[in-house]
């Protein structure tokens, strides 16, 4: 028996035994059941069944058991949506998230929603393009389908994120070797913490009601609400 079957046998068998690892485990358990052949309402159906049945030994579960939930429903879609082939090993690299800790940092860089979303874009295009020396590539082409970015904006968000200490250009574009800029990227991703799929998924997680609608316009409410 592979070591990963061992532990989701413990898992559906103990529950969660040590605080702080509720992220991981539920992470598991969306893998064995969607590696299983499982629907996503199935799968969900399933997870909820388990988190139900035990005292687990969880901080976010004793304390917010919907908001946890709501997780379950997001790491479900996020899997399904993007699932590699038949045969992964669980876990695998083949996408990278950013997640709800990156969200609350991005909001303290900026109060401005447009250079939000600009922002998150970038973290995400570096967590998955970027070397072991943090440095990645950023051609004008990726840079565009960024949110919130035009020919008319991104050099100026660019500049900003530069101002900021976020990223910094170590080598310029050469234009006859075909070469984009490189970045380097001044920022810690913690991969611990829940993933999410967009930047209105993380604000909904981090800020309550009155604070969201304080901080921002009546459209944007309704786009962080559909999440």
């Amino acid at each position: 028996m592979s070591n990963f079957k061992k532990e989701i046998e413990t898992i559906l068998k103990d529950g969660i035994k040590e605080y702080g690892t509720r992220y991981h485990t539920q992470k598991k358990l969306v893998w064995h059941y969607w590696s299983l052949g499982y629907s996503k309402e199935k799968c969900y159906e399933s997870i909820c069944e388990w988190y139900h049945s035990y005292n687990h030994q969880s901080k976010d579960w004793q304390k917010s058991p919907d908001r946890v939930l709501r997780n379950v429903k997001s790491a479900i879609e996020s899997l399904y949506r993007n699932a590699p082939p038949k045969g992964h090993q669980p876990h695998s690299k083949h996408k990278k998230y950013l997640t709800v800790e990156d969200v609350r940092n991005i909001v303290q860089m900026t109060t401005d929603y447009r250079k939000q979303k600009f922002i998150f874009s970038l973290l995400e295009y570096a967590l998955r393009t970027s070397d072991s020396k943090n440095r990645f590539r950023l051609p004008i082409k990726a840079i565009l389908k960024f949110e919130c970015c035009s020919w008319r904006s991104y050099s100026e968000k660019i500049a900003f994120c530069e101002s900021i200490g976020l990223i910094q250009k170590v080598r310029e574009y050469y234009r006859q070797q075909g070469r984009a800029r490189t970045y380097l990227i001044n920022y810690a991703f913690n991969e611990d913490d829940e993933q999410v799929n967009s930047l209105e998924e993380g604000l909904k997680e981090i800020l309550d009601s009155k604070t969201l609608k304080l901080r921002y316009s009546w459209r944007v409410l309704g786009k962080i609400r559909k999440v």
